[in-house]
């Protein structure tokens, strides 16, 4: 493997039980000041194509090949460095979230009037999440139900999903909004799906904490179809949600419920969350009025 270079390519030697769509890797080093440069991870269905699955922000080299190797079988003797052609055909948005990876900057949106905040802390030291980082994220698989990241095919039935609990976001939007995260290392949405029908979708966002070390994870919804409630759909997607906020270093995690979902309140509070303070909420007018 190059030693002299921070932009390396490698194709997939095996498919993914996890994204079975990734044929190829690309790593872009990030410099950071006064610590080891950090890799961004950008995944394609088609490197010729330009098809790219997603990215991921790793910690280092040895996190990312570690990675790459459990994940899709790809060997240190696979990896080549890119040409300056090779990097500047990448698509720009890549290449600049490959250098503002460290700075992300993100609006986030308070939907209930009257919200609790309820939060989830690690216990766990920051040397033994960092471990973690880089290793795929395992999503829970129950019986015939399964958790995956949402597509950009299932606007649709996220939608539905949206309406019932009163939520007015029409597939268009929806799939403009997957369409806008689809290449941010500090977003993800998860589907549980029971067979071909989706029962379930969770939405998750990723925050630096400006006044402490570490990360803020947020659940931004989270919503189960009316018939597969109490039946542990949620749990699988809180479950999820951990599982990629350990990865991204979260120290601690919150979603906010409106008083009047009592039974959202107990189950968060099984899931691990307390009821930790309260939010002031201002909203702007975006009518362009």
């Amino acid at each position: 493997m190059p030693q002299s270079t921070s932009n390396l390519f490698a194709y997939v030697r095996k498919i993914s039980d996890f994204r079975p769509d990734v044929t190829a890797i690309v790593l872009f080093g990030l410099k950071v000041e006064g610590d080891d440069p950090v890799y961004l991870e950008i995944r394609f269905r088609d490197y010729k194509e330009l098809q790219i699955e997603g990215d991921h922000l790793m910690l280092g080299l040895e996190d990312a090949l570690e990675s790459a190797e459990f994940e899709y079988g790809i060997l240190s003797s696979d990896w080549r460095a890119m040409s300056e052609a090779e990097i500047q055909r990448i698509p720009i948005h890549c290449r600049w979230s490959a250098r503002l990876a460290s700075c992300p900057l993100r609006v986030a949106f308070c939907r209930s009037q009257s919200p609790r905040v309820l939060v989830k802390s690690d216990a766990n030291d920051r040397s033994s999440r960092i471990k973690m980082v880089g290793k795929p994220v395992q999503y829970p698989v129950e019986n015939n139900m399964k958790v995956r990241k949402a597509l950009l095919t299932d606007a649709e039935s996220v939608s539905k999903l949206l309406g019932q609990l009163g939520y007015q976001a029409s597939p268009k939007l929806i799939r403009d909004k997957l369409e806008a995260l689809e290449f941010s290392a500090r977003d993800t949405v998860l589907l549980a799906q029971d067979g071909k029908n989706i029962i379930g979708v969770i939405s998750l966002h990723v925050l630096e904490l400006f006044h402490q070390p570490g990360r803020l994870g947020r659940i931004t919804s989270l919503v189960i179809e009316d018939d597969f409630r109490g039946q542990g759909v949620g749990a699988m997607l809180v479950s999820a949600a951990d599982a990629f906020f350990t990865e991204q270093l979260c120290v601690r995690a919150e979603v906010t419920s409106s008083d009047h979902r009592i039974q959202a309140y107990t189950f968060y509070q099984r899931q691990g969350y307390a009821v930790d303070e309260r939010r002031f909420v201002k909203r702007y007018d975006s009518s362009g009025a």
